[in-house]
């Protein structure tokens, strides 16, 4: 019983760790694509503009 334990407690915490890793990867992807789509919107904006200018 007592060689079974520390291993189940970093089971627990390799758990709760890759839990906070896939949340940051999940938060990361979200503002990656954020970020791109107000750079699309941005780029297409300019255009737009440059357009209307010429």
């Amino acid at each position: 019983m007592m060689g079974n334990s520390p291993s189940l407690l970093s089971l627990k915490y390799w758990i709760k760790l890759s839990g906070l890793f896939s949340l940051i990867q999940d938060l990361k992807c979200s503002t990656q694509r954020t970020i791109l789509s107000w750079a699309d919107t941005f780029s297409q904006r300019k255009i737009h503009a440059a357009a209307w200018i010429l």
